[in-house]
């Protein structure tokens, strides 16, 4: 088996540990260059494995960390919505009234479906 690099076969030990069990001496990595017939070479694709994974593990603490400081900031998280605030009251105060989702579209001039899916999630 021939991959780019260690850390794109896998960035767990675990993984790592399995996927050699099942392959054997086979992997080889163009860029490390490793012989891992020989213990040496699975000695340092080992520690290659171990700094991925750590790598790995510690961007995503980095990014929860980051996301949880920007939501006590009240920072909002994610894609703007498509509809303001204001449309939304809008729509649900329509449909509360008895407007058919297609009433509501065509007064509002938001499309059918974002307003049956903005007042389905008025209800939930």
């Amino acid at each position: 088996m021939i991959v780019w690099r260690l850390d794109r076969l896998t960035r767990s030990i675990m993984d790592f540990q399995k996927i050699v069990g099942r392959v054997g001496a086979r992997v080889s990595s163009v860029v490390e260059g490793l012989d891992m017939s020989t213990s040496s070479g699975r000695f340092v694709a080992n520690i290659l494995i171990a700094f991925a994974q750590y790598e790995r593990e510690s961007i995503g603490e980095r990014t929860r960390l980051g996301l949880q400081r920007a939501k006590a900031e009240g920072k909002r998280i994610g894609r703007k919505p498509k509809v303001q605030k204001e449309v939304r009251r809008e729509i649900i105060s329509l449909r509360e009234m008895g407007y058919t989702y297609r009433e509501i579209a065509e007064r509002t001039g938001v499309s059918m479906w974002t307003v049956r899916h903005i007042c389905q999630r008025a209800i939930s």
